[in-house]
């Protein structure tokens, strides 16, 4: 640049008019590097997925017309697997019926049958349902039979 255009400036900055110069020119410099950056990522983003495009079209022109389903039943299947998220449970030493009907025992001396297949019918409708009204109303009828027969 002309010394003369960085003279009033470097007077009024305290500054050398070469630093001033070279500041011009690294700035200009950035902004350069910047546009074609930006004009340029279009470019290779836009040719990348031409190539991407051409290698997954080649490759289901070489796959059976069978396979491709199969691939989504497997996604849909695993994203179904993993997706669901049941309630957390406390795990106990023995099983749930078991330890009602021990402590219905401790309570009366015996075992009712009828306590025996309404617990069944319970427990089999919780395990069987998913979330829903009738798995909770199953799981408030083995709630009152906890508290019935005072477990903990």
């Amino acid at each position: 640049m002309n010394e003369s255009v960085l003279k009033p400036i470097s007077d009024t900055l305290g500054i050398s008019s070469s630093v001033i110069g070279l500041l011009i020119s690294f700035s200009f410099l950035a902004l350069l590097a910047m546009f074609i950056y930006l004009k340029t990522m279009n470019i290779a983003l836009s040719s990348v997925a031409m190539v991407i495009g051409s290698i997954v079209t080649s490759f289901l022109g070489l796959t059976p017309v069978w396979i491709v389903p199969i691939f989504v039943v497997i996604a849909l299947l695993s994203f179904l697997k993993y997706s669901y998220v049941g309630e957390p449970s406390i795990r106990y030493p023995g099983s749930y019926r078991e330890r009602l009907l021990q402590a219905y025992a401790a309570k009366f001396g015996y075992i009712d049958p009828v306590f025996i297949e309404e617990i069944d019918s319970h427990i089999k409708a919780v395990e069987t349902l998913r979330k829903g009204y009738t798995r909770a109303v199953h799981k408030t009828q083995l709630k009152k039979l906890e508290k019935f027969v005072e477990l903990k």
